[in-house]
């Protein structure tokens, strides 16, 4: 019986399949063999690589992608996450900052963010390794970006933006610089932070909870909100924050 010689036939298969892995393995692979300058299924192969855990094939497919197609915005925030995963922080914000990003772009493959809060997460990751060489000036600045929110990457500023997380790794900085009123300010914030418009993080409740009772020890409170919560991204940032303390 003769398969037909057409890429979108097996990403249909690949779909149907979902449930089978080895199905969905060979049929992207089989759709990326007949059409590998189709950015459709250059993510589908990036997302298959990222599946088996080969990170490096993930990168390269996903940045061959992103040359063939820079304003494809999907492509392009396929390619913002996968350098991401790889730790390369300061080349995701690069990709991020020079192009122009729809809202809707977002949650498109397995394991991925919309362009903001990737934006943000990866600006909190160079503010840790900035921590971790103790240049707690040059986090700072990385903390500021992360709560700013860049018109190119399609979201606008929300009225109740909540900041405390990077407040909190802000007020350890401004400790270990000896400056009383930025910690101050800082540790305030975590306090009275209240958004009466709409949902907020348990994780974040959390924390102002504890600020609020008078912990200042920031080891204490990252190891209870650890401790205390899901795995999710802003766990995986305070695991590595407490590695710092």
């Amino acid at each position: 019986e003769m398969e037909p010689d057409f890429a979108p036939f097996y990403l249909a298969r690949a779909k149907l399949f979902g449930d089978d892995p080895s199905v969905v393995r060979e049929s992207v692979g089989e759709a990326y063999s007949i059409d590998p300058g189709s950015w459709r299924t250059a993510m589908e192969i990036t997302k298959q690589y990222v599946r088996d855990n080969q990170n490096d094939k993930a990168l390269q497919a996903a940045q061959k992608n992103y040359k063939s197609h820079p304003d494809n915005c999907l492509v392009v925030l396929q390619y913002a996450n996968i350098l991401s995963q790889n730790r390369k922080y300061s080349e995701t914000l690069k990709v991020l900052v020079n192009k122009e990003m729809l809202p809707a772009e977002s949650d498109k493959w397995s394991g991925d963010m919309d362009a903001h809060s990737l934006f943000r997460m990866t600006n909190i990751q160079c503010a840790l390794n900035q921590m971790k060489s103790g240049k707690w000036g040059k986090a700072l600045a990385y903390l500021k970006d992360a709560e700013t929110w860049p018109p190119n990457l399609g979201w606008g500023e929300p009225y109740f933006a909540d900041n405390r997380l990077t407040q909190f790794f802000a007020a350890c900085c401004y400790d270990k610089l000896k400056d009383k009123v930025q910690y101050e300010k800082s540790i305030n914030y975590l306090v009275t932070y209240n958004n009466p418009d709409g949902e907020t993080s348990p994780l974040e409740n959390k924390l102002s909870g504890m600020v609020k009772d008078g912990s200042r020890d920031f080891k204490s409170i990252t190891e209870t909100l650890i401790n205390d919560q899901s795995k999710n991204r802003e766990i995986e940032i305070l695991i590595r924050f407490l590695t710092i303390l």
